[in-house]
């Protein structure tokens, strides 16, 4: 643009209006390209973002505390150490099956494959034992999980909790107690659009 003689004002007012109507489109872009990120809205389009600038919306948004990342509980990190002093639910809520080491008996609930008995002698039933509640743990590409529940006996410690272990089962979209209990395993054995539990209560005495 050319300006001239009284006009010379004028012209450098619409030359700064100029400036700052760019300057507000800038961000104006920005905050769309902000607004993308965030609401992912079909109709907002938005230029390539480098990788600095990628870094930088995920650490404001981070120290904001507005950026949730998916997490996955890692249960290696819980090992099975919980022992109480009880006795096992009674005998006609388990079958045995075949023990590869020589000495241990092995017995696995009727409902569910996930909850086994190892013990030291063929009847173990009627008794109090120390009870170790051990959990198997199994790999997949991403996480390590439980997947076995294991009731290890061993003779009774007097130092270690009396528990009472309450074996039920009950139907419903989620599973829950109302107790107070010490430890409570859920297994789902029927999975329906309304699934049945197996639960194992641990309840102090």
């Amino acid at each position: 643009m050319v300006c001239a003689g009284s006009t010379k004002i004028n012209c450098n007012i619409v030359h700064k209006e100029k400036e700052k109507n760019r300057s507000i489109a800038k961000h104006n872009q920005l905050a769309i390209a902000i607004n993308f990120k965030t609401t992912g809205h079909p109709k907002t389009r938005c230029k390539k973002e480098s990788k600095v600038d990628r870094l930088k919306f995920n650490s404001h948004f981070r120290l904001a505390g507005e950026l949730v990342e998916p997490q996955t509980l890692d249960f290696s990190q819980h090992p099975s150490t919980m022992k109480t002093i009880s006795h096992l639910p009674p005998s006609y809520f388990y079958k045995k099956i075949t023990s590869e080491k020589k000495g241990i008996f092995l017995f696995e609930d009727l409902s569910s494959k996930a909850l086994k008995i190892q013990s030291p002698i063929e009847n173990p039933f009627g008794q109090e034992w120390t009870i170790l509640y051990s959990q198997q743990k199994q790999k997949s590409d991403t996480s390590v999980f439980p997947y076995r529940l294991i009731l290890r006996l061993y003779p009774v410690d007097r130092t270690l909790t009396p528990a009472i272990i309450l074996r039920e089962k009950i139907k419903g979209v989620f599973a829950s107690s109302n107790r107070s209990t010490l430890a409570f395993y859920a297994f789902p054995i029927d999975i329906k659009s309304i699934p049945i539990w197996l639960l194992y209560s641990v309840i102090e005495k």
